[in-house]
């Protein structure tokens, strides 16, 4: 509570990075992406991984996306 009072920001978007006035037409708050549950799962995961290891997912993501 003392944050959202001093930095004045809502206590929803401080605690979870959304509020329904916020979001857009885009589904976008303050530049960052709306995620669902899988979403964050998966980047929760991904921050356990090593440097190397999240490079290679990433490049992964990359070769599946170009096969579309």
């Amino acid at each position: 509570m003392a944050l959202s009072t001093h930095y004045g920001v809502n206590i929803e978007w401080l605690l979870f990075g959304v509020t329904n006035k916020s979001l857009g037409d885009e589904g976008r708050v303050f530049g960052v992406h709306n995620i669902n549950e899988i979403e964050g799962d998966l980047l929760s995961e991904f921050r356990k991984l090593k440097a190397k290891d999240q490079e290679e997912i990433i490049d992964f993501i990359r070769l599946k996306i170009t096969r579309y």
